[in-house]
């Protein structure tokens, strides 16, 4: 029954944030759209798909706490929050950059793109990086359980975003939930956008393979028996073929 009733509660919280933010004067959403090219649209599902992802963290996190154990929650409902919080993130990612690529004619300012991602991801990733090297070694009572050359080969890893453990320690992605395992298909997403900016026609012919792997996964049987790494891509092509609908 609790849990009913936080469903409930959690659903009638957005649904009043939502009557919140629509009271705000509709003129400034507009006046962003049009100086900055952006969706407001889109910005606000980004917001809603944040907080359903917290949510979903904090209710593994809570039966971690509770219960000792490390998966999925039993409800559908909170596991859903995560799950298809992740795959709209995906999708929306690809369709704003290649709508950007449609609005700049496929021209991509690669020293731009790079140093924009950069200041967007890598200072608060090299933030939680050292705080995770940190609190590893609290957890280790300050002793070294790898060679040193180990734990430096450990560390560059996760500078990379393809980090396991540190100095040995089990739980050194449990410290950050394992969050940041999305930002190596994001970095190679974006190294293949001057791929998809070559030519017009190349991008529309991607985008036609993207359509016929949406239709395949559609169909529900063989989506499901993709690895994660395929189900990544073929989300961000979701959104690839979305901006034909811009």
């Amino acid at each position: 029954m609790i849990y009913i009733i936080a469903s409930l509660l959690i659903v009638f919280g957005i649904a009043l944030l939502h009557l919140l933010l629509v009271k705000l004067p509709e003129r400034f959403f507009d006046s962003c759209a049009e100086n900055s090219g952006r969706y407001p649209i889109i910005d606000g599902l980004r917001g809603y798909l944040a907080i359903s992802v917290f949510i979903h963290h904090f209710v593994v996190t809570w039966y971690w706490k509770v219960g000792g154990g490390w998966g999925r929650p039993p409800e559908t409902f909170f596991h859903n929050l995560g799950k298809v919080g992740v795959i709209l993130f995906f999708v929306t990612t690809g369709f704003l950059f290649s709508t950007q690529l449609i609005r700049k004619r496929y021209r991509v300012n690669i020293h731009d793109l790079i140093v924009s991602r950069f200041f967007r991801i890598v200072p608060l990733y090299f933030f939680v990086v050292c705080a995770l090297i940190v609190i590893v070694f609290i957890e280790s009572n300050w002793e070294l359980h790898v060679a040193p050359k180990i734990l430096l080969s450990e560390i560059n890893k996760w500078i990379l975003f393809n980090g396991e453990l540190i100095n040995a320690f089990p739980e050194t992605r449990r410290i950050i939930a394992g969050v940041d395992w999305t930002l190596k298909y994001e970095w190679i997403f974006y190294s293949a956008l001057p791929l998809l900016a070559f030519g017009g026609a190349l991008y529309w012919e991607v985008n036609g393979v993207s359509s016929s792997c949406c239709c395949w996964s559609c169909n529900g049987s063989g989506f499901n028996d993709w690895s994660d790494k395929v189900k990544v891509y073929v989300l961000l092509f979701y959104g690839l073929d979305g901006c034909n609908f811009d």
